[in-house]
C-alpha cells in the first residue's frame, strides 16, 4: 500500500464552531464548496441527500464531500461541532476518488475523545458570547486543525483498498507540481505566469504544462480560474465582503468579470448564490 505524503496534504479551516441545532436546523438543499465535518453531542439529527438518510449519532463523526446538496433534520437539545474545509492543491477529480457520498467514520475512540473535547471548550454561537474567561483556550487552532487531520486519516482508513491507492497515486503525481499548485492557492490575486509556475517546480514551460494537463487534467489557466471561483464562492457563503472586494481579492479583474465567469461556472450569479446559500444554511 502506498504511503501518503503528508506535505502534499494542506488543510484550511475556512468556518468552524458550535451551535445547537434546535429548532433552525431544518436546511433545504444546502451545499458547500468544500468538505464539511460533523460531530455532535446527542442522537436526534440527520442528514438527507435524494432519498438516502445519513443520521449524526452521538461522539461519532459525519464527513460530507464537497458540493454535495442536503437537507438535515434535528431533534431538541442537540449540539454541532462543525468545520468546513479546503484541502488545498487538489482538484475536484481527487476529491472524487477518495469520497463521493457522506461517511460516518463509525467509532473511533481518538475522534470522539477530540470532539468531546472540543464541545467542552467551544461557546455555543446561538447563545449570548461567553466572558472572557470562558473564550476558548489559545491552543484552539491546533486542536482543531489536529481534530480534522484525525478526521482524514480516519477517512482513509475507512475507504475502500482501491481507492486509497487510487488517491495516494493520484497526490505521489501532484507531487512535482505541488510548490506551483500551493503558490496558486497562496497568490489567487496575482497574475500567473506559466514560466514562472514551471520555475518552481524546476521545470521548463512546455513540460511544465504537458504535465499539468495530465495529471490536472486542465491547462494552468484553466485551474486557476477554478481556484479562484471555489474561494470566491467561499467567501460569498460565509463572508460578508462586498462583492467587488471579492472579486478583487480572487484575481478577478473587476466585479463584471467576476459575475460572468462565476455564472458560467456555476450557473447562478455571485449576488443570488449568496443569497440562496444563506437560505439553505438558515442565515
Amino acid at each position: 500500500m502506498p504511503v501518503l505524503d503528508p506535505d502534499l496534504l494542506h488543510v484550511r479551516i475556512v468556518h468552524s464552531g458550535r451551535s445547537s441545532l434546535w429548532p433552525w436546523w431544518r436546511l433545504r438543499g444546502a451545499s458547500n464548496p468544500g468538505w464539511v465535518i460533523y460531530a455532535n453531542d446527542r442522537d436526534g439529527a440527520r442528514i438527507s441527500v435524494g432519498n438516502r438518510a445519513y443520521p449524526l449519532r452521538a461522539g461519532r463523526v459525519l464527513v460530507i464531500p464537497p458540493e454535495t446538496r442536503y437537507d438535515s433534520a434535528t431533534a431538541p437539545d442537540v449540539h454541532q461541532v462543525y468545520y468546513h474545509v479546503e484541502l488545498l492543491g487538489l482538484p475536484a477529480a481527487a476529491t472524487g476518488a477518495l469520497l463521493s457520498a457522506p461517511l460516518d467514520l463509525g467509532a473511533d475512540p481518538v475522534l470522539a475523545a477530540q470532539a468531546e473535547r472540543l464541545h467542552a471548550l467551544l461557546p455555543d454561537q446561538r447563545r449570548p458570547a461567553p466572558p472572557a474567561k470562558d473564550q476558548p483556550p489559545a491552543s484552539m487552532p491546533l486542536l482543531a486543525l489536529a481534530f480534522v487531520h484525525q478526521v482524514f486519516a480516519r477517512l482513509l482508513d475507512c475507504s475502500p483498498r482501491a481507492s486509497r491507492i487510487a488517491w495516494a497515486d493520484r497526490l505521489r503525481a501532484h507531487g512535482p507540481l505541488a510548490n506551483a499548485l500551493r503558490h496558486i492557492d497562496d497568490h489567487l490575486a496575482e497574475t500567473h505566469y506559466v514560466a514562472a509556475l514551471a520555475a518552481r517546480c524546476a521545470m521548463g514551460p512546455h513540460w511544465f504544462t504537458t504535465r499539468f494537463r495530465t495529471v490536472i487534467g486542465q491547462t494552468p489557466a484553466q485551474y486557476i480560474i477554478d481556484r479562484r471561483i471555489v474561494a470566491a464562492a467561499l467567501r460569498l457563503s460565509y463572508g460578508d465582503d462586498a462583492i467587488d472586494d471579492i472579486a478583487r481579492d480572487c484575481g478577478f479583474t473587476d466585479r463584471s468579470h467576476f459575475s460572468r465567469l462565476f455564472t458560467r461556472r456555476r450557473g447562478i450569479a455571485p449576488a443570488a448564490y449568496r443569497a440562496r446559500e444563506r437560505r439553505s444554511h438558515g442565515r
